[in-house]
């Protein structure tokens, strides 16, 4: 298989193998991660996306190990999550959504970005300065605490420290939904010039379709729990196969969409704990046929876009590119 940057990868950095994870809540379970499988390859930016409560971020944190599974699997460089929790920071990093709420007030910037190799004892000044210059801060910031930084600094200080290890997978989970749009821009540059000197995954996180379709090699559209398309950004974008993808990529602001409101979807979200039989999108869907009522559709796979619908958007309907 391809890795996002054009080079064959011997093995993915990241499997997840039909992983659920269930809540016990009053009144039902809650299927919030319901059998999904993905992998991610070297170098490669995986960009998972969806509503809110869908699910995205439950699965970041199985991948950490924060979340215990009810059934699968998930490895990281062939090594199962939860046999080596304590070697896990090595090999996975974290940027969180919020830097300000990530990071500790009582601490200088410095502590906050040698936690990480004191704990794993490999702790250097030299380290330390290292990855403070990597991510465009000046080392003599480091007595600094994360009050008197900008918020594009502080998700400077979050990038730093979850690249100190240099791990080879980092989960991004909104990382710049808190930050000005001119702000957004030099973080998601930055990123991407770390992957390609580091060499590292990232598995992404967030609502924003725009970063999504700057940083990202390959999209996850996830509902209700479950993957309903997953492909190539470029292919996806611009051929959605799956009606709530084709919804989500139509709710996107453009400049030609401009003061105009997107079209609402029909019917409601269904209540997680009872979780309609065949497929979760059918009680919004315009492309409802009577199977859709009983069975989960299986993937249809062409090339590397897979989507799972019993009937696709056609072709002709796709969104058109915005460039």
């Amino acid at each position: 298989m391809l890795a996002g940057r054009g080079r064959r990868a011997l093995s993915p950095v990241l499997e997840i193998r039909d992983v659920r994870v269930v809540f016990d809540v009053p009144g039902g379970t809650i299927r919030a991660v319901d059998g999904v499988s993905v992998s991610l390859q070297k170098g490669e930016t995986l960009a998972v996306v969806g509503e809110s409560g869908c699910g995205k971020t439950t699965l970041a944190k199985a991948i950490l190990g924060l979340e215990p599974i009810a059934d699968g699997e998930i490895l990281v460089q062939g090594k199962p999550v939860t046999a080596n929790l304590a070697g896990l920071a090595e090999r996975v990093g974290i940027v969180w959504q919020d830097p300000y709420a990530s990071l500790d007030p009582r601490w200088r910037i410095g502590r906050s970005i040698a936690e990480p190799l004191v704990i794993n004892k490999r702790f250097s000044e030299d380290r330390v300065d290292e990855v403070i210059r990597e991510v465009g801060l000046d080392p003599s910031m480091k007595s600094r605490f994360p009050h008197q930084l900008s918020g594009g600094q502080r998700q400077r200080v979050a990038v730093a420290r979850a690249l100190a290890l240099n791990p080879p997978l980092v989960l991004c989970d909104e990382p710049t939904a808190a930050l000005d749009l001119s702000i957004r821009a030099q973080i998601l540059n930055l990123l991407k010039t770390l992957q390609k000197e580091l060499d590292c995954a990232y598995f992404y996180i967030s609502h924003d379709l725009t970063t999504v379709r700057f940083i990202a090699d390959r999209v996850a559209v996830m509902y209700l729990g479950k993957f309903v398309e997953v492909g190539p950004t470029a292919d996806v974008f611009e051929n959605p196969k799956h009606p709530y993808t084709r919804a989500l990529i139509a709710s996107a602001p453009t400049l030609e969409t401009l003061g105009k409101l997107p079209a609402v979807l029909p019917g409601e979200i269904p209540d997680p704990r009872h979780k309609p039989k065949g497929c979760p999108f059918k009680t919004r869907c315009t492309n409802r046929l009577e199977i859709c009522d009983t069975v989960f559709p299986d993937a249809s796979i062409v090339g590397e876009h897979t989507v799972y619908c019993h009937n696709p958007v056609a072709s002709t309907n796709a969104v058109p590119s915005k460039t």
